[in-house]
């Protein structure tokens, strides 16, 4: 996987783009004017998703250990959880660098950025410690829409034939998630979500 563009960061849909993608997206986009909180956009890869607001209850302390020269965060109490991220940690290679995107008493999601332009991207369940995948925070036509919106984004911010099939790389913010699909990073805000959260998972209310 390459990394992802830098081009045109912070884009939003506009109206004129959002009327244009109703018939094609499962669920309407709320005020898609600019400065809307509901309107996915393009990130720039080394930062969270905009407008991230703290969680009343945090999560477990997160420490960075090394795991053969390279960084992988600890959370305090999480023995299975801390083995799973341990063993991706195992499987870096190069120079990296480990963000903690989010840590409070649902989920813990990390970042890791290489030198070599690979990113990886772990969720962890803190009740079950268990590393999630999407289908465990969503259900439906979610892949549907995340595709559909995202290539919109992209061909807006003049990305030729993008692609938005691969959700090897996400992670989720307290507000957003977010995807870094290989032509670009695209975050979706969770509010747009709300029709594909999966009922008693980790990001239901």
């Amino acid at each position: 996987m390459h990394a992802p563009s830098h081009r045109g960061s912070q884009i939003r849909i506009g109206k004129i783009a959002a009327a244009a993608l109703l018939p094609l997206l499962p669920v309407t986009l709320a005020a898609c004017s600019n400065g809307s909180s509901d309107t996915p956009t393009l990130q720039p890869p080394s930062t969270a998703a905009p407008g991230v607001t703290a969680q009343a209850t945090p999560g477990p302390q997160v420490s960075i250990t090394k795991v053969n020269g390279l960084p992988v965060p600890q959370l305090a109490g999480k023995t299975a959880a801390n083995n799973s991220l341990r063993q991706i940690g195992s499987n870096l290679s190069g120079t990296c660098s480990v963000a903690v995107e989010r840590d409070d008493s649902r989920l813990g999601s990390f970042l890791w950025t290489c030198t070599s332009g690979k990113r990886t991207a772990a969720t962890i369940d803190q009740r079950t410690q268990r590393q999630l995948n999407l289908d465990d925070l969503f259900q439906g036509g979610y892949r549907s829409y995340l595709t559909s919106t995202a290539v919109a984004q992209m061909k807006a911010d003049g990305v030729s034939s993008p692609s938005a099939t691969d959700f090897s790389v996400w992670y989720v913010t307290t507000s957003s998630l977010v995807v870094a699909f290989p032509d670009a990073t695209v975050s979706f805000p969770l509010g747009s979500l709300g029709s594909y959260i999966r009922p008693g998972g980790p990001l239901a209310g």
